[in-house]
This record gives structure tokens, sequence and C-alpha cells, in this order.
């Protein structure tokens, strides 16, 4: 079995804590000052690193530190995200890529699902990629080649690793409208329509009569163009907002995913600083 994720980089534990200015009952006891805490979160991240077999949020963690370093806020990221019958790890949104999503495969993982998933992400964009470990590059190679899918790779001493890019044409042969526009938040499918230079139904309806209504002026666009619409709205609503990536540039950077994840609002952030910073 598995092991499993410690309770201090737990995305509950942070919810929790966004929630109420204060650690869970169990660990408040345990964690006097910022100080304690966060020299405990950087001891329990430190093992997890330095395992053998690291576990997911490893994986996570140093991607989401990847796209902070490469991107700093102007980039959306979003882990667990359902896409037809499977659950992307990472959905990342840049200026550059558009919507991308990559896939983690730990050590403790098998490529068995690979293609399946493969082909439910590409429903919604032509940019997927897996990351793996360093020590299974070679395992994954055939099947990556086989599915036409990059190879990210993650070591503790390099870091995230991304191969050369290929200068080979965006192809959305694959690319299902309906996929996209179930992607779309209710006003993310508004914003798409008015930059396709739409009238999109808006607040003068009800939620469902808009729903249907704006999913139905959506289809009408080829699944190239829907796509180029929804990767520009959802940069520009689900960015990462000034107040979050402030306490992402304050917090350990073991908990970056954690915080991502849990997304806390503007008073949020201000309870969870108080808890990490000095």
């Amino acid at each position: 079995m598995g092991k499993s994720t410690p309770a201090l980089l737990r995305s509950s534990t942070w919810r929790y804590a966004a929630r109420t200015g204060a650690l869970p009952p169990k660990l408040a006891p345990l964690y006097q000052s910022p100080e304690e805490l966060v020299c405990g979160i950087n001891e329990e991240y430190g093992r997890l690193l330095h395992d053998s077999k690291p576990i997911e949020y490893i994986y996570k963690n140093e991607y989401a530190r990847h796209m902070l370093s490469t991107y700093w806020d102007s980039f959306s990221i979003q882990f667990e995200y359902p896409v037809g019958d499977s659950w992307a790890d990472i959905i990342t949104v840049t200026e550059d890529t558009g919507i991308s999503v990559v896939e983690i495969k730990t050590e403790r993982d098998t490529p068995a699902r690979l293609g399946a998933q493969v082909s439910d992400y590409r429903r919604l964009t032509p940019h997927v990629s897996l990351l793996v470990g360093g020590n299974d590059t070679e395992r994954y190679a055939g099947v990556c080649e086989e599915l036409g899918v990059p190879a990210l790779t993650f070591s503790v001493l390099e870091g995230i690793q991304k191969p050369e890019p290929t200068p080979e044409p965006i192809t959305h042969a694959h690319t299902d409208p309906n996929t996209i526009i179930n992607y779309l938040r209710d006003k993310e499918q508004q914003q798409a329509l008015k930059l396709l230079g739409a009238t999109p139904a808006g607040s003068e309806t009800s939620n469902i009569i808009r729903w249907r209504r704006n999913k139905e002026l959506l289809s009408e666009y080829p699944a190239h163009v829907l796509w180029e619409a929804a990767s520009s709205v959802a940069l520009e609503s689900r960015h990462i907002p000034d107040y979050l990536y402030d306490l992402l540039m304050v917090a350990p950077a073991p908990l970056s995913a954690c915080l991502l994840q849990v997304a806390p609002n503007r008073p949020q952030c201000d309870r969870l600083a108080g808890l990490l910073v000095k």
C-alpha cells in the first residue's frame, strides 16, 4: 500500500486553517510558533522528497514550483480535475500554450490506464504530457512514443526537466467541442461568446436556460476556435490572484501545491500568513 500524505501537507489541514486561523485540534498542540510549524512542514516534506518512491504530492508540488518560477502569477493551475472518465492530475493555462494537461505517474503507478487517460485529455486539449520520476524515463519511453506524448521528468537534483519542444503544428483532430464547453464555468461561457463576437444569454435568464442557450451558441464553433477562446477566458478568470501569490512567496515551498488547491480568498490568506510567518 502506498504512503499517505502527512497531515501538514494535506489540503484539508490548510482549508481548516484558512477558515479558522488555527491548525486542526490534533495538530495545534504540536506547533506553538510559526518557526516550529515551518520547521515541521520542511521536515515532513524532506522525508517524502528523499524517499526512494516519492508520493504524488511531491510531483504536484515540484511542478507547481516550476510553474511559479516560470510564469510567476500569470498562469492558472488546478489539480484532480475531471475530464471525461478520467481525472487530470494537473491542468494549467498559460498564454503561450493555452490549456494543458499533465498526467503524473509515480514509481508506484503503472502505465496500464495511460492510453485511456490520454484519450480523455485530448478531448479537452492537444497539449498533454506525462510527468515521471527520473528513474522511470525508460520505463515509459515506449508508451509515450506510441501515444505521441512528451515525457517530463522529476528528480531531486535537477527538479522538473522538460523535453525540447517539437516544431510540429498543433492539431485538434481529437479535441471535442462539448468537452471544452463543459470545462468552462457559467461566466466563462458568457465571456467566451463575447470574445467570439456573439451575444450570450445573461443574468436576465434563469440559470438552466442560460446554461443551455450558451452551450448551444458555443456548439456552433469548431473545436480549435473554442479551445483558443476557452484558453483565453480561463487564463483571465482563473489566474492566481495577487493576494494568493503574495502568500505563496512567503509560505514554505512545500505548501505551494496545497495552498493552490485550497485557493484561499484574501481574508483567508491573511489568516494563513499569520500562522506561517513570524
